[in-house]
């Protein structure tokens, strides 16, 4: 095996996950970030079982049991009058084939344990380096002080905004407001509300889901169960808050206000009334990337930067880290830096379908759940209520093939096994591709990456 060295952009969780993962791969990286110093978000995230196993993989099970919430079951509710349309159990006999549990988690816990494994394991981090512009042939970041860092891998974790991908690839958004939704994120300490409080029916281990008409709020516990999370979702048209960048800001309290349009039931506005922290982003929907390399095979993107979700969404950080495993487990098995184009197809091979059907279901979760008052959503309604239970031990009574029909796609993205997708790649096509570099320099292996390096040689010289 051959020590690439790694450039980083992005210091956040993307950004320190690939790290970890490349260098405990035999690798030597140095991660970028612009911050003067260590960042993490205020609020809360979710761990799916796929992204649960890889924590417990890289020894980080028992922070998650010890700081996680798990989660039991989805209650879907009438956001107006908090009436109840159903609820989904994790029923063991749909859960048999996971590995792994589904948790809250807070986005401190994730950041600094990720952070902790990969400064012990020897990653390098360089806080106040903001990056201007990259130079992908040559593999160089330019960063706004003016210094150039060259590696033999540039990796922009850099998120929905990100300036790597801008570096090489058109970065058209989509501005219609349709498709441009607004992102709430408040934190509410137990001790202020009081548990008893808590709008849960029997369980804290629960994710209360609230439709209302254009919005759809989730409360949850999160953080060793000491705070509640509140998060919400509605179109940009519907808010009158403005739309701040892609990213997370913090909003002063005095300027937190709800849509006039939207009623809430009594519950969720003494949640409201308790917040301590209140924080927005703007979600564009952005076209599915043709690619997540570049044209030289040097630069590849992972997490926001690749694959924008909402924030909310159920894989949003679970999908940063499945790029994270994917792209260490492969490049464990580099022998030479001009393989480096192969190996980054096999990563875009593995990723990109699996990331773009995640992209296209949770644009449609999001338009569902933001439906209007309304025939459509009264339908809605009657087809959730038709496919989930209405008891604890509804499993035998359930319309299985309604259930399977709407929640199939969101169950079948649990059992994904990240090192297991890049272990069966190599194992089928890892022999042909060392053969074929090594006997003929790479000539017959005709790579997605390597036809658009040829590509990009031709138009130059022409």
């Amino acid at each position: 095996m051959v020590q690439l060295d790694v450039i980083v952009v992005g210091g956040g969780i993307a950004g320190l996950a690939t790290a970890f993962s490349l260098q405990r791969a035999g690798h030597q990286v140095t991660v970028l970030e612009g911050h003067p110093s260590a960042r993490s978000g205020k609020g809360g995230i979710k761990s799916p079982p796929n992204m649960t196993q890889i924590l417990d993989a890289w020894g980080l099970g028992p922070m998650v049991k010890e700081r996680g919430v798990p989660c039991e079951r989805l209650v879907w509710t009438e956001g107006e009058t908090g009436d109840l349309i159903g609820f989904v159990p994790f029923y063991a006999e749909f859960m048999a084939e996971i590995t792994a549990g589904f948790y809250f988690l807070s986005h401190r816990d994730v950041h600094s344990s990720l952070l902790e494994i990969a400064l012990q394991k020897g990653v390098k981090i360089r806080y106040s380096s903001r990056v201007s512009t990259i130079d992908p042939s040559a593999a160089t970041v330019i960063l706004e002080s003016g210094e150039r860092l060259s590696a033999d891998l540039i990796v922009g974790a850099d998120g929905a905004e990100s300036q790597i991908r801008a570096s090489f690839k058109e970065d058209s958004v989509q501005l219609d407001e349709e498709h441009e939704y607004k992102m709430l994120g408040l934190t509410v300490p137990i001790d202020s509300i009081g548990k008893e409080s808590v709008p849960t029916f029997k369980s804290e281990e629960e994710w209360m889901l609230f439709f209302g008409s254009r919005y759809f709020i989730g409360v949850h516990l999160f953080d060793g169960k000491d705070s509640l999370y509140f998060h919400m979702a509605e179109p940009t048209s519907s808010t009158p808050l403005e739309s701040p960048a892609e990213r997370w800001s913090e909003i002063p309290p005095q300027k937190f206000q709800l849509n006039n349009g939207v009623t809430i039931e009594p519950r969720l506005k003494m949640i409201i009334s308790h917040a301590t922290t209140y924080t927005s982003v703007t979600h564009k929907q952005r076209p599915l990337l043709e690619s997540f390399t570049d044209d030289y095979g040097k630069c590849v993107l992972v997490g926001d930067a690749a694959h924008p979700l909402s924030p909310y969404s159920t894989q949003s950080t679970a999908l940063a880290m499945e790029d994270a495993k994917v792209l260490g487990v492969l490049l464990s098995y580099i022998q030479r830096k001009d393989q480096l184009p192969h190996f980054l197809s096999a990563y875009e091979e593995l990723r990109m379908p699996r990331c773009h059907e995640s992209q296209k279901w949770d644009d449609r979760k999001r338009e569902l759940f933001t439906l209007p008052s309304g025939e459509r959503q009264s339908q809605r309604d009657q087809l959730w209520r038709s496919s989930s239970a209405m008891s604890e031990d509804a499993w035998d009574a359930l319309d299985h093939e309604a259930f399977w029909k709407i929640w199939g796609q969101e169950m079948s993205q649990y059992v994904y096994h990240s090192r297991e997708a890049a272990e069966d790649w190599w194992t089928k096509w890892g022999a042909v591709l060392l053969r074929d570099v090594e006997e003929s320099k790479g000539e017959n292996f005709r790579s997605p990456t390597q036809v658009r390096i040829e590509r990009v040689h031709k138009n130059a010289a022409d």
